[in-house]
């Protein structure tokens, strides 16, 4: 049938999703400062610190089971957990980046989504996104339609406000993390057909992030 997805394909895809939907409501840093201010920021990377590790063990665990690859090996090398650990332990042990070495740093930093949408958008190949138009459509749309209204209807339920607020509102409308592509790549998933919905979701992003400040009105005041 046209549109449909063999039954593999489907488990693929939602798995590399599985770690990186979370991911992206948290990981784009500095963009709560604008929306929030440093408190925002600070909300934010409160959480990054902790969902990181925590989701990426989640969408790890199920693919290391399926491709009968060795759940701790994986774990150790995957360079999110890794690179959170290691700030978090410099964090605990007092260390401070010398002010010689923050320009580069920043710079480097601030290079980082590009060259994940680059490494993204060299191994897409979109025409595997039309074998499995339903599934394509149906993640998409999850992730940028009824994602900003399930945070908003979170936001009510948890009674968050203000920055909290915001920050959950803004960034459950951003486009899905290019982290999803090296995950299922370097795990031997469907890499090119997650680049694939990486890249649509960049686009489709242009329309969320007003969607989702359109909601803006609907939250709780204090």
């Amino acid at each position: 049938m046209a549109g449909a997805a063999p039954p593999h394909q489907h488990a693929r895809p939602c798995r590399c999703r599985a770690g990186g939907v979370p991911l992206q409501l948290l990981h784009r840093p500095g963009a709560g400062g604008p929306a929030g201010g440093c408190p925002g920021a600070a909300v934010h990377f409160g959480a990054h610190r902790f969902c990181v590790p925590m989701f990426n063990i989640a969408a790890v665990w199920p693919m290391t089971r399926e491709g009968q690859h060795s759940f701790w090996g994986q774990l150790i090398r995957n360079p999110l957990i890794v690179a959170t650990v290691c700030g978090l332990c410099a964090n605990l042990l007092g260390f401070r980046m010398p002010s010689w070495l923050e320009p580069p740093v920043a710079r480097i930093g601030a290079a980082s989504i590009a060259l994940g949408l680059m490494s993204a958008g060299a191994g897409m190949q979109l025409g595997l996104l039309t074998h499995a138009k339903r599934l394509s459509i149906g993640v998409l749309g999850i992730r940028h339609l009824l994602q900003p209204l399930i945070a908003l209807g979170a936001i009510h339920v948890f009674g968050l406000q203000g920055e909290q607020a915001l920050v959950l509102l803004l960034f459950s409308a951003l486009p899905t993390a290019s982290t999803c592509y090296v995950l299922a790549a370097r795990m031997g998933y469907n890499g090119p057909y997650v680049a694939g919905l990486v890249t649509l979701s960049t686009i489709l992003g242009v329309l969320s992030l007003p969607y989702a400040l359109s909601l803006t009105s609907l939250l709780p005041t204090p």
